[in-house]
């Protein structure tokens, strides 16, 4: 979870960043933002993951 916290902090920084700029500059912010929104989605994904498998091995 303090990944996730952790993705979330570095997510509103690039936000920021892409709000408060112009022409190239906002291309590559919005460019950097994808790329982090991606990973956190496959972060999100794994750890939901992963708490499904263990909840199905503890209610055996």
């Amino acid at each position: 979870m303090e990944l996730l916290v952790l993705q979330h902090n570095r997510m509103r920084e690039l936000l920021d960043d892409l709000l408060s700029t112009a022409g190239q500059d906002r291309r590559e912010s919005f460019e950097e933002f994808v790329r982090w929104l991606a990973v956190h989605e496959a972060t999100e994904a794994e750890l939901m993951r992963a708490e499904l498998r263990q909840d199905a091995v503890t209610s055996r």
